[in-house]
């Protein structure tokens, strides 16, 4: 009996599985950004967007989410916001609401126990982290809605 050398056959083979795979990967589609490259306008400021000029403070019925601060009480009183509020009188006012605020914490990206963020109806002001949803939701004031 005559015995066939395979190894041709077999390297036929490889080469035709190695090819397929380069192609396979190579072609992935082309992509597409479904979401506009222009950022929506800034509702509700905060410690990352930093302070809107004449926004008044988020207890007062305004939307600054920034965090109080002293600094933050002057530029209210240069804008002629909360002239008869000090610095002390504005956190108590939070405190009072239960809301927290990055004074109390930092960092949840507000999925706390005070969650979500104020404008999305929770207890927690604190900085949500840029670059995430929820981020572009809380500075957009844009929030998906989530069918059931």
């Amino acid at each position: 009996m005559q015995r066939t050398n395979r190894m041709p056959i077999f390297l036929i083979f490889l080469l035709l599985v190695i090819t397929s795979v380069i192609f396979y990967c190579s072609t992935t589609g082309t992509f597409i950004n479904t979401k506009s490259i222009h950022a929506p306008p800034i509702q509700y400021c905060n410690d990352a967007t930093g302070h809107i000029p004449g926004s008044k403070p988020w207890i007062l019925g305004g939307t600054c989410c920034c965090t109080p601060s002293a600094e933050l009480m002057e530029q209210y009183h240069k804008d002629g916001i909360a002239l008869d509020l000090t610095y002390e009188d504005l956190v108590r006012m939070y405190r009072e609401a239960g809301i927290t605020t990055d004074l109390d914490h930092k960092g949840c990206n507000n999925m706390c126990d005070h969650g979500p963020h104020v404008v999305k109806g929770g207890k927690c002001m604190c900085t949500p982290t840029p670059g995430t949803k929820n981020f572009e939701e809380v500075v957009s004031g844009v929030f998906e809605t989530v069918d059931k």
